[in-house]
């Protein structure tokens, strides 16, 4: 199979061999590939500086199996650099996508949403917001969206003013008591309309969308975040 100017964003490199790069990239119409960059450590080697990540680029790439050869890589739009926060903010939803997304299944909703989700964290001090969505949708689109809307029967409505245990297989259950696993309806309502206005509502729907990506992902999507904590010492 041959593919030429493909879109597509870097998640990560891995080096191998003397000279070479496992590039994997997120493409809009073929989703994650593993991509072998023969002689990109290379200084004279065409790739050379053009494997960034979180700038829109075009790949092509031939070959079959596991690993196809990566034939071309060129920049096709500019995104604000990012820096500080952001960086960090940025990895992570690389992280993100290299544990949710499968090799070599499309996504091509998501591939645009994560085009938009970097373009927002270039935007000064809209981290928080702007991660908690993306965290949403990508839930969503991987198949595992949240009942933010009515409790477990799928006909009571959600309260802003009552308590709720979230089963992620099934969805909010009324509590009378607060106890560490428990989520405000307001806040659920809040994830819903995607508005995080007061303190407590970003502090619960954090550890509550926390839950829901390590429950999906047995946790292992959390390594960027705690590269965060321990950098910056903030919460992304």
């Amino acid at each position: 199979m041959r593919v030429f100017n493909e879109e597509c964003f870097v998640l990560r490199t891995v080096p191998i061999k003397e000279s070479s790069l496992v590039v994997d990239v997120f493409t809009r119409n073929f989703g994650r590939y593993s991509l072998m960059a023969k002689g990109a450590r290379r200084q004279k080697s065409e790739f050379r500086g053009s494997i960034r990540p979180f700038q829109l680029l075009l790949v092509g790439w031939s070959g079959r199996g596991e690993m196809p050869t990566m034939t071309s890589l060129a920049n096709k739009f500019n995104l604000a650099d990012v820096a500080g926060r952001q960086i960090y903010c940025s990895y992570y939803l690389n992280e993100l996508i290299i544990r949710f997304v499968r090799q070599a299944i499309p996504y091509p909703e998501l591939f645009d949403i994560y085009f938009e989700t970097l373009k927002q964290l270039t935007i000064p001090d809209n981290e928080f917001s702007t991660l908690r969505v993306f965290e949403k949708n990508l839930l969503k689109y991987q198949g595992y969206e949240l009942n933010l809307s009515t409790e477990v029967d799928g006909n009571t409505p959600i309260d802003t003013d009552k308590l709720y245990l979230y089963d992620f297989e099934a969805g909010p259950v009324c509590v009378a008591q607060p106890n560490e696993n428990s989520v405000s309806g307001s806040t659920l309502i809040a994830i819903a309309n995607e508005r995080f206005d007061s303190v407590e509502i970003q502090r619960e729907s954090q550890l509550f969308l926390r839950r829901a990506i390590g429950y999906f992902s047995d946790s292992k999507a959390d390594r960027s975040r705690e590269v965060f904590r321990q950098t910056i010492r903030a919460d992304c």
